[in-house]
């Protein structure tokens, strides 16, 4: 591999890279997401597309009321999340996100990076009807999914976060499984910290279900789960 150095609008001459950073070492990850951000800029230079949102930093974040208001109210273009290696982009038609797409692989085989076609899925999120894409990367058609998990958090194709709550759910029951031969069980613990380690087991997918309006049965049954476990403790 050859490489060079650009300072101040310069570049030096090309010089062979023999050798990197070792296994683990802190230096990697800084590294590749350096490397990483300037392929997607790459995508982003020529880029129109995205997903345009409205947003507002005061009063409460889940009155949607306050969206309608004609001051006081801002506006931006979303195009991708990344967190690392984790990319997403983002488009409001089919014909934008091919677009990203196509340029996302140029950009991949112009800095020597290979996409894993298999790890690479696509997704139409739309509360009304479920809307099929052919999206291709290179010659390869990518694969259309209903869900998919990103960052620890299940986002499905009809905006609802029943798959959601469901994961916490069956997060929190995990959590209670390794916990009840030492803790739950125990003899030597307090009837209070045992229901204290319980309630923090469970927050977060109690907290998740308080703000699903559209998804009342699952939420009365989400508490319903939640609390049987409480007369154990």
């Amino acid at each position: 591999m050859q490489c060079c150095v650009a300072l101040d609008g310069e570049q030096s001459g090309f010089f062979p890279v023999t050798c990197g950073v070792k296994q683990g070492c802190v230096l990697a990850p800084t590294l590749f997401a350096l490397y990483f951000a300037v392929v997607v800029r790459e995508v982003l230079q020529t880029s129109v597309e995205g997903v345009r949102i409205r947003f507002r930093t005061n009063g409460r974040l889940f009155n949607l009321a306050r969206l309608k208001a004609c001051t006081k109210v801002s506006y931006a273009m979303i195009t991708e999340i990344m967190y690392a290696d984790d990319l997403c982009f983002l488009a409001e038609t089919p014909d934008g996100l091919q677009q990203l797409m196509s340029r996302f692989h140029q950009a991949c085989c112009k800095f020597g990076l290979k996409i894993n076609v298999k790890k690479t899925e696509v997704m139409s999120t739309d509360m009304h009807g479920h809307e099929t894409l052919s999206i291709k990367l290179g010659e390869d058609v990518l694969q259309q999914v209903d869900k998919f998990c990103y960052l620890g958090s299940t986002i499905t194709s009809k905006c609802d976060l029943d798959a959601e709550i469901n994961s916490r759910i069956g997060t929190a029951a995990a959590v209670f499984g390794k916990l009840c031969s030492k803790v739950f069980r125990s003899h030597d613990l307090k009837l209070a910290t045992k229901a204290k380690l319980g309630k923090r087991a469970c927050r977060k997918c109690s907290l998740v279900s308080n703000f699903i309006p559209a998804s009342v049965n699952l939420q009365q049954k989400t508490n319903s789960r939640i609390q049987i476990g409480y007369p154990l403790l």
